[in-house]
């Protein structure tokens, strides 16, 4: 009884330890790569004359894949009205700009994506639509105190520039307050453009710009961040020349601690290279007298 009972329960262990064996080989040796193709546009809503930007990405098992990617924009009516064929990056994304006409057709647009090598297909859609717009921005995302910020923007009729068209702009500090604000009219294109100084002694965070245009109800905002200015030597950024700094750089020169950012913070003599010879100079700054690390080394 004893042996058979043993003889059962081997029976059993081999039958487990045989199931086993097969799927540990289904999920290694027989798995096949899996395969994906994406594609998307930059917004929903367009006017015509627009540009549609529109992106994707081939991956293998979650990799870039470089491979012939075929893009078709059809209209409303399932009409094809634009197509190209592009080749992915190395990272295996893909982008292609696709304009509409001034006259396009207005409602929901299909886009598809394909690649035969792989017979994979992806879509999206987006819609064109009749109406105004209203935009702006700034021509950089950071300034300085005392820098000046170039605020451009347009205001637009189913794509096409609306001119003398009255916009009023404000801008407010990170607290919220106004600090400036201007009312212009369009010109022949639709765009309007103006300077705006900052002071000297403005305050450091996030701005926003508001645009507004009142007869058609129109609002449009974008932000720019002031910053300190930013001083070679001041590797962990508190606003002085100190020890710390030396501190800090030795740390990354030589115990693979934390490196300035951006790089320039580092390179105190200017000399394009961070290295031993900056901790050096901030010391003799420091102690001996020596020359007050430069202001413009990374400056915007």
């Amino acid at each position: 009884m004893y042996n058979e009972n043993k003889r059962n329960f081997m029976n059993i262990l081999l039958t487990f330890c045989a199931v086993g064996i097969l799927l540990l080989g289904s999920f290694t040796g027989s798995a096949k790569p899996a395969y994906m193709l994406t594609v998307e546009t930059d917004q929903y809503y367009y006017f015509p004359g627009e540009i549609v930007y529109v992106s994707g990405r081939l991956t293998e098992d979650g990799t870039g894949l470089v491979g012939d990617v075929c893009i078709t924009v059809t209209d409303p009516d399932e009409t094809p009205v634009f197509s190209v064929c592009t080749v992915t990056t190395s990272e295996g994304y893909y982008d292609v700009n696709v304009p509409l006409l001034p006259d396009a057709m207005l409602g929901v647009y299909a886009v598809t994506s394909e690649t035969e090598s792989h017979s994979l297909q992806a879509s999206t859609t987006f819609e064109v639509i009749e109406g105004y717009r209203l935009t702006v921005t700034t021509n950089q995302s950071q300034y300085h105190p005392g820098g000046e910020v170039n605020i451009t923007g347009r205001l637009t009729e189913n794509g096409s520039g609306v001119p003398s068209g009255g916009v009023c702009v404000n801008v407010t500090d990170p607290n919220e307050t106004p600090v400036f604000g201007i009312c212009l009219y369009t010109g022949p294109e639709g765009y309007f453009e103006f300077p705006f100084p900052l002071a000297p002694d403005a305050r450091l965070g996030t701005y926003t710009v508001t645009a507004e245009n009142a007869s058609h109800n129109l609002q449009a905002s974008t932000t720019f961040d002031v910053i300190a200015e930013l001083r070679c030597g001041d590797v962990n950024k508190d606003g002085e020349i100190g020890l710390g700094d030396v501190i800090k750089l030795l740390n990354y020169l030589f115990r693979g601690g934390e490196g300035p950012d951006p790089g320039c913070l580092g390179d105190a003599n200017t000399d394009g290279n961070v290295g031993l010879g900056d901790a050096v100079f901030i010391l003799n700054y420091l102690f001996r007298g020596g020359p007050e690390p430069d202001y413009q080394c990374c400056n915007l």
